[in-house]
């Protein structure tokens, strides 16, 4: 059971290291990449067009980490088999997405079709995950990561807006100090929504 319990919990901390990240590329995609690549490096069509690629390739990035968790439970259980056929599928839908979205979104099509494959495969992982996991419903897991995606999009949002409102020339200080400011506040509002996490925080506290 308490093997069951970690799975879970590891599944809810992947979404706490994600999502606060995929929030961050979707709302400030283009500051980011013009931090990076901005100095003489790329023009601004350049950085338009990477920062919407950034888009289609950062919202798969949590159920990417999540669909290779999975991967090494059922490798764990000796399941290769589910590992296997899922692996497959993915890549068949993976193909599929690729042909319907290339014409018409070009380079994009290939980062969304890889996306798209990757959310499939990790909702039928999970689903399967829940049939052997009966003590746990993956649907509260969901609900619970839900929650975090809010959360941490509502933050970012928040950030955004500060973005605009400080005045500072440079844009690396500028960033880094809405950066610590979501850090901060993003962490302060999961251990408010996720009393677990609360719970675990006080533990490591008194272990100190």
């Amino acid at each position: 059971k308490e093997i069951k319990s970690s799975r879970v919990h590891i599944i809810i901390s992947i979404s706490i290291i994600t999502l606060p990240f995929i929030s961050i590329l979707l709302l400030f995609n283009r500051e980011i990449i013009t931090i990076i690549y901005g100095r003489g490096m790329f023009n601004n069509e350049s950085i338009e067009m990477t920062a919407i690629l950034t888009i289609y390739i950062s919202i798969g990035v949590f159920f990417i980490c999540v669909r290779e968790f999975l991967y090494k439970v059922f490798y764990s259980r000796n399941e290769i088999n589910i590992a296997f056929k899922d692996g497959i599928i993915a890549m068949i839908v993976n193909i599929i997405f690729n042909i319907l979205l290339t014409p018409i979104i070009k380079v994009n099509g290939l980062a969304l079709a890889t996306t798209l494959a990757a959310i499939i495969s990790a909702i039928r992982l999970s689903i399967l995950f829940n049939k052997e996991e009966k003590e746990f419903s993956i649907i509260k897991v969901y609900i619970k990561i839900f929650k975090i995606f809010i959360l941490t999009f509502i933050l970012a949002i928040i950030s955004k807006l500060f973005y605009h409102i400080i005045d500072i020339n440079s844009l690396i200080i500028k960033f880094s100090i809405i950066l610590f400011f979501y850090s901060i506040t993003t962490v302060i509002g999961v251990v408010i929504i996720l009393p677990e996490v609360k719970k675990f925080l006080l533990k490591f506290i008194n272990k100190k």
